[in-house]
């Protein structure tokens, strides 16, 4: 027989299975008469029948409403299975691979205060943890798993009973941490399920907060001025900040969007007829947003920032960020004094790449690549080499240049040169007196850029 239901359900269970006792039994003191009379009770006492088919499955559902799990686009992934609670029985082998229900709260779910990191581990292949949180109606949480050592952990956040809320696998298609942003539909206790994707066990960090949003007029145009450097900041997935401004034809603009750690930004420009003339996401520092574009007319523009949103199943990340708009004044070139320490490290850095050397490639990471990948150790490398060595970086160091980042001195572009329409950009960061890479990717040729002949002087071979 299957187990009865809990929370919800254990009352209505309890109520079924007496009634079904009293019917078998004939009634609890006919019973004891019969027994006393024939001194046996288990030869008259009638044995308790079981529920049908049909009535285990009403129980079932009734723990628990199944998950939905959000699959990764990332190339390779297939849907973790999700596993059953510890009071359920075996399923039959052809359901084995089907999603399971998250397990109720038994009471024995972790508690979790509110920002308050929990260091926990699944040690069981297909084994979970499950943890609680108190919320109010209209709440918004965050739920942030961080797996340690190379654990993928896969993070589910429901109602009490089952019910999800909503899920999440990988933060982005580099980062295989877990990170819901929700709201609280309900008042009182929430549920969040941690499992391994694909049944995988491994240490790993739970934070759950209630996020609370800034009244900084969210959906609202905030008119500027050219030229201006201003805070924003992106409180909920749904979140836009609008901005306009009265711009002159001919005028050669950086619109440049500096997420903090964690926050990746999205860009838009509009132009007065509300068409878009220029796009942006991760063409900037890590996951910053960068668009150089020349007013074609007088008119008023509006700028949108969002959050950036990375795949299928994968949740923005939202957070603070400084909004530029100034002069496009091209690349300038990094100071002489800077020069050799920043194409020393961009090679470094490169042919770690090609030659898959994880220990080199972590220890020149610099922070934003350390949160956006979720490296915490050369082991976390290691379970990244694949997507590393899927970026075509074959042929001669043709040339190199090297630049100062456009909105922060102690920020630098450094390219190298494999062909003659083919160079890499690698994005470097001062942190504490070296040069660390926070991104990399092909690129155009710096010197389509506007500074194009002061950047020529600076080219090494």
């Amino acid at each position: 027989m299957a187990p009865l239901a809990k929370n919800a359900g254990r009352a209505a269970a309890v109520l079924l299975l007496a009634a079904s006792l009293a019917a078998a039994c004939g009634g609890d003191d006919q019973a004891q008469q019969q027994a006393a009379q024939a001194q046996s009770a288990q030869a008259q006492a009638a044995p308790q029948q079981e529920a049908s088919p049909a009535q285990d499955a009403q129980q079932e559902q009734t723990a628990a409403q199944p998950a939905q799990r959000q699959q990764s686009d990332s190339a390779g992934d297939s849907a973790p299975q999700q596993t059953a609670s510890d009071q359920q029985q075996a399923a039959p082998a052809e359901q084995e691979q089907q999603a399971q229900p998250p397990p109720s709260d038994d009471g024995s779910a972790i508690p979790l205060a509110d920002g308050q990191p929990l260091a926990a581990r699944i040690t069981d292949q297909n084994g979970v943890q499950v943890f609680r949180f108190a919320a109010a109606e209209g709440d918004w949480i965050r739920v942030s798993v961080d797996g340690k050592n190379g654990m993928d952990p896969v993070a589910v956040l429901a109602q009490a009973d089952g019910t999800e809320i909503a899920s999440n696998d990988d933060v982005s298609r580099l980062n295989r941490d877990s990170l819901i942003v929700a709201q609280s539909p309900v008042s009182g206790t929430l549920q969040i399920t941690v499992a391994g994707y694909d049944g995988g066990t491994g240490a790993f960090e739970i934070t759950a907060s209630k996020h609370e949003p800034t009244a900084d007029g969210e959906d609202a145009l905030i008119s500027i001025v050219n030229d201006i450097e201003l805070r924003g900041v992106l409180d909920t997935p749904e979140d836009a900040d609008i901005f306009e401004f009265d711009g002159r034809a001919g005028r050669s603009l950086l619109i440049y969007v500096d997420g903090a750690i964690g926050a990746d930004v999205y860009l838009q420009l509009f132009d007065g007829d509300r068409s878009i003339v220029a796009t942006d996401d991760d063409g900037g520092h890590g996951l910053d947003a960068e668009i150089s574009y020349t007013l074609p007319a007088d008119g008023r523009y509006v700028i949108e920032v969002w959050p950036a949103a990375n795949g299928v199943g994968q949740r923005p990340q939202i957070g603070p960020y400084r909004l530029f708009i100034r002069e496009n004044l091209g690349l300038v070139p990094v100071a002489a004094e800077d020069a050799d320490a920043v194409a020393a490290a961009g090679l470094s850095f490169l042919e770690a790449l090609r030659t898959s050397d994880s220990a080199t490639i972590f220890s020149l990471a610099g922070p934003e690549a350390l949160a956006a990948w979720g490296w915490e150790s050369k082991l976390d490398v290691d379970a990244d080499l694949d997507k590393l060595a899927s970026l075509p970086l074959q042929g001669d160091d043709l040339q190199t240049a090297a630049f100062r980042g456009p909105v922060d001195p102690g920020r630098a572009r450094f390219y190298v040169q494999f062909a003659e329409d083919d160079w890499f950009r690698i994005e470097l960061v001062d942190d504490g007196g070296q040069w660390a890479v926070d991104a990399w990717t092909h690129a155009a040729s710096p010197f389509d850029d506007g500074a194009a002949d002061d950047a020529d002087d600076e080219a090494g071979e």
